[in-house]
């Protein structure tokens, strides 16, 4: 859902597979700025179908569960050179991320026992500097939120769950004020 989401609003989007099933978060960090590196250097690359048509200057990094601790992880490493962070139901126990300085939004599952927002997207959240721009939002929902699936149905990936409309509600206008800076956005 997220990936044509984004596209839907102009926004160009990798998604990614990890390598193992059992990457933990800092590998899957790992991938991000392997990933973030990549775009920068297809736009600039002779001969590379994508050669200036990026706005390598206007990156933010998403992940969901381990990938959404990943995002913690490369945020901390890339500092400013991407333009916001968005950790979706993020699986980090521990860690702190007081290197984060692009802004960031956690979204939560009020019933996630796989990633509990107390034990993770909160303290997260906290271990953030204050004079980082970042917000924490929490929806009904289990670990499976952002996900074309939830916990009790899994058998029909294809379909949006209802929670769609409501965190796209608050991931686009969170895009489009830091990655265009359109303060339209904002409220």
């Amino acid at each position: 859902f997220l990936g044509d989401m984004l596209a839907s609003h102009g926004i160009v989007a990798l998604l990614t597979t990890p390598t193992s099933t059992s990457d933990q978060p800092p590998a899957r960090g790992d991938d991000l700025v392997a990933a973030v590196k990549k775009i920068q250097a297809e736009n600039t690359r002779m001969g590379s179908p994508l050669m200036g048509k990026l706005a390598t200057d206007r990156i933010c990094v998403t992940g969901h569960s381990m990938g959404g601790g990943g995002t913690l992880f490369a945020a901390n490493e890339l500092g400013d050179m991407i333009k916001c962070a968005m950790p979706l139901q993020p699986w980090q126990p521990g860690g702190s991320f007081s290197m984060v300085k692009a802004p960031i939004m956690f979204i939560g599952a009020a019933s996630d026992t796989i990633a509990a927002v107390s034990g993770n997207a909160g303290p997260h959240y906290e271990s953030i500097p204050d004079s980082t721009e970042k917000f924490l939002v929490v929806f009904e929902g289990d670990h499976y939120l952002s996900t074309n699936r939830t916990s009790t149905d899994q058998s029909a990936p294809e379909e949006a769950t209802s929670s769609y409309d409501i965190q796209a509600a608050y991931i686009i206008p969170f895009y489009k004020l830091f990655l265009e800076s359109d303060e339209r956005y904002r409220p």
